[in-house]
């Protein structure tokens, strides 16, 4: 990443730098296009240039993007702190002084007709993606983003005022002198481009730049003018002979001088696949919204249904039940399905590309989906975490994500039998001959556009990012193994894997290996045997992540020492009459039995040291199987990415159980915490001024109490969460993995009216533990500054 950072510094210090006179530059409006308004886009570069200006020209890293981005004052910084780098920005843009980054995306927003942001500091605590959700639709009845994919549907058709998404029919650039001054009219002249203009439809005004028999010109600001490029038109018989590429050139006569720029803009293709660890699970765009109240008060509401009025569980904060039509309280996702979301590392990568060169735009087509493996995900159908079949109607993409990916670069493409995508039972895959006749059905039913005419695509992608693999060798139980025993552990299929000296050391975890294996190498024919070639991406071009270090720190590489137990505790219910004491051992699973009994949560805690170090090394095993896999990709000497660096380097130390407490203690010297702890944002006052949060939490919410300078509070003798509606679930941590405090507070999946009080525990861990034990934002962000890096050095990252 060095060689990189050194060019993009390079670069930066010449945008700082004098311009010449007279000299026009131009860059692409929108030019990620995976974001439906240009005002997502905009956000994003101001706080690129503001970070350029204050760090001497040196370009940020998508986890220092992150950082500074989803930092405490960063929709409150004045955009005077971007320099000189203003000169370069529109001149619709605010040139107050005082004028800050929330004014204009305030402003930016009105322009395009969307609602105003919440206000700066609601806004800094909810993240900075959620600006990109929308509000409850009927229409929209799995949530929707302002992306360019649409959930209902589930393909990326949903910026089509912008025209075709895969193949982009042009752009909007705009051509400023950085230098002019203000006041002045200048003739502009346009060859090969016309005129932006509001009122047309940006289709329209392509069809016009490639069909124009005379030069359009203009008498306008001499500062900067908007107009649409045009991309070539695809040759008809395989438009991958036909770069994604335009070409106009402009003249500007006026202010003492004629000059002219050619304007060639481009666009860039990446496609994602994979699992969890690449949808972004674990955060949402928009968090869960809590209503303040506990669920023993929604309990005693009239209409409440019974099941929720004898819940064990009914006093820990409650959601308002959801009304898609009026109060959606769900956390809101790109794609619920799948929890993906634009946290995600490739697609923060995709960004990272795009911001740095202006002159190219980025398309990414992203499929990662929670709980996806080789077959069940990749090359058969998959669901994911949140389908409803009574709600989510309406779908034509296809439910594999390989198939997904040829069913939008496809100009022929035609709907295979949906029955043929039903994944195989394990019956079936471990029947002879299972492999070579699924390698045949994946050309048969997903890797095709066509079985009666030939396969024609749309366009060639530049790369391929992906990872996959854990599902396929069953992670989830690896970790309810560690973190549950007796009955629960039992109930959710615990396992914790055996292996030692880096190979498998008892036959359940050999079995699960070489399934894992065969199902490598399956994906890998399919791969070099048609995805690859006939995308036209080259195996170079393979980018894949590593699963990084969750267990860093938490005994398995830090003695035995384990640590950060209470961030695996939501709450504990206070002990009914029958048990009139706590039993400790009720904190540490000690069976279902208790947790029936009345002392009901998500109590879960890390116990066995070894056991930390078994899984510790079955992922080492998993990554050693994930780079034989990419490995097998190679052609002629072009070897596929494998990253990783940061797993030793950033992640080191860093893993779910982080905590600021060397000694992990329980709060309070208590044996667990209770919801009494979890307590109402109004009852803590707060002084003037002082935010209703605490950036410096490093691991669980830091001691909050009725003390009026709440929350930095200097009283650190107990334990409270933050109630969720002070939550900040992207703020900066020690930890790099979200935790079921951080999963209960943020995604909180289930909503109140669905508990079943026969099962309050499971029904409660289900809320909880659903994106528990995944990367946080800034994890993904790491991960992307490696792969954005990779994406550099391949397809190039500026002028």
């Amino acid at each position: 990443m060095i060689s990189r950072q050194l060019f993009s510094a390079a670069f930066a210090l010449l945008l700082l730098g004098s311009h010449s006179a007279f000299a026009l530059d131009w860059e692409i409006e929108r030019n990620f296009r995976y974001f439906l308004y240009p005002s997502d886009v905009a956000a994003q570069r101001v706080a690129r240039d503001i970070y350029l200006a204050t760090h001497g020209g040196a370009a940020p890293t998508p986890e220092q993007s992150e950082l500074q981005i989803n930092g405490a004052d960063f929709w409150t910084t004045k955009l005077a702190a971007a320099g000189d780098l203003r000169k370069r920005w529109p001149v619709g843009w605010p040139r107050d002084e005082n004028a800050t980054v929330y004014d204009l995306v305030k402003q930016l927003r009105e322009a395009e007709g969307r609602s105003a942001p919440v206000g700066p500091e609601e806004l800094s605590r909810r993240g900075w993606a959620s600006l990109l959700a929308r509000g409850p639709s009927q229409t929209e009845r799995t949530g929707a983003t302002d992306t360019c994919w649409n959930p209902v549907r589930r393909l990326h058709d949903h910026c089509r005022q912008w025209g075709e998404y895969v193949r982009p029919a042009g752009w909007i650039v705009r051509v400023f002198d950085p230098d002019a001054s203000a006041g002045q009219t200048c003739q502009w002249t346009l060859d090969g481009a016309v005129f932006a203009e509001a009122t047309a439809s940006f289709t329209s005004q392509t069809r016009a730049a490639l069909g124009q028999r005379a030069k359009p010109t203009e008498s306008a600001d001499c500062r900067e003018i908007r107009i649409v490029v045009p991309s070539a038109p695809p040759d008809a018989a395989d438009p991958r002979n036909t770069p994604v590429r335009g070409t106009a050139q402009v003249e500007r006569s006026g202010a003492g001088a004629t000059v002219e720029v050619a304007v060639d803009p481009s666009d860039r293709l990446i496609v994602g696949f994979g699992d969890s660890f690449t949808s972004g699970e674990g955060n949402p765009e928009r968090p869960a919204r809590f209503n303040g109240k506990t669920w023993s008060v929604v309990a005693s509401l009239p209409g409440t249904p019974r099941a929720l009025q004898s819940a064990g569980a009914a006093d820990l904060p409650a959601r308002d039940p959801d009304s898609i039509a009026s109060n959606d309280t769900r956390a809101q996702w790109t794609d619920r399905w799948c929890h993906r979301s634009v946290y995600s590392w490739q697609i923060r990568a995709g960004l990272d590309l795009a911001l740095a060169d202006p002159h190219r735009s980025v398309t990414i087509l992203h499929y990662g989906c929670s709980g996806a493996a080789i077959l069940e995900g990749l090359l058969y159908a998959w669901n994911g975490v949140e389908y409803d079949p009574a709600v989510d109607r309406g779908v034509i993409g296809s439910r594999a994500e390989v198939g997904l990916a040829y069913q939008e670069l496809c100009a022929n493409f035609e709907p295979t039998n949906n029955a043929k995508l039903d994944p195989p039972t394990d019956a079936q895959e471990s029947a002879p001959g299972f492999y070579a006749a699924a390698l045949k059905n994946a050309r048969a039913y997903v890797a095709r556009c066509s079985r009666s005419k030939p396969n024609v695509f749309r366009r060639t992608a530049d790369a391929l990012l992906l990872d996959i693999g854990i599902n396929d060798v069953e992670f989830s139980n690896w970790v309810s193994g560690l973190i549950l025993d007796d009955g629960v552990l039992a109930v959710s299929h615990g396992f914790v894997p055996c292996v030692a000296n880096g190979a498998p050391c008892d036959s359940a975890t050999r079995e699960k290996f070489d399934r894992l294996k065969k199902r490598f190498d399956l994906l890998s024919d399919v791969l070099t045997s048609y995805l690859l070639p006939e995308f036209g991406i080259a195996p170079d071009h393979v980018v894949a992540a590593i699963y990084p270090r969750e267990l860093s720190g938490c005994g398995g590489d830090a003695g035995d020492r384990l640590s950060g137990n209470v961030g695996l505790t939501v709450a504990t219910q206070p002990p009914p009459l029958l048990f009139p004491r706590i039993n400790p051992q009720a904190c540490q699973n000690a069976g279902l039995g208790y947790a029936l009994g009345g002392h009901g949560g998500v109590i879960a805690a890390l116990r066995d040291a070894d056991g930390v170090r078994k899984v510790e090394n079955a992922r080492l095993l998993l990554n050693t199987a994930l780079g034989s896999f990419a490995a097998s990709l190679a052609s002629g000497g072009a070897q596929p990415l494998l990253l990783t660096s940061f797993d030793s380097a950033e992640f080191r130390g860093r893993g779910f159980c982080a905590t600021a407490d060397a000694a992990s203690r329980p709060p309070g010297g208590q044996a667990c915490f209770t919801k009494d702890e979890l307590v109402d944002s109004r009852e803590i006052p707060c002084a003037p001024g002082i935010p209703p949060s605490n950036p410096e939490s490093t691991h669980i919410p830091r001691p909050a109490t009725d003390l009026s300078d709440c929350p930095h509070t200097g009283d650190t003798s107990g334990f409270h969460p933050f109630p969720p509606d002070r939550y900040e679930p992207y703020r900066h941590r020690e930890r790099l993995f979200r935790t079921m405090n951080d999963v209960y507070m943020t995604i909180n999946q289930r909503p109140p009216y669905d508990i079943d009080a026969a099962w309050g525990l499971l029904d409660l861990a289900n809320r909880a533990a659903g994106g528990a034990f995944h990367p946080t934002a800034e994890g993904h962000a790491i991960v992307a500054g490696y792969a954005a890096s990779a994406l550099c050095t391949k397809l190039g990252c500026g002028p």
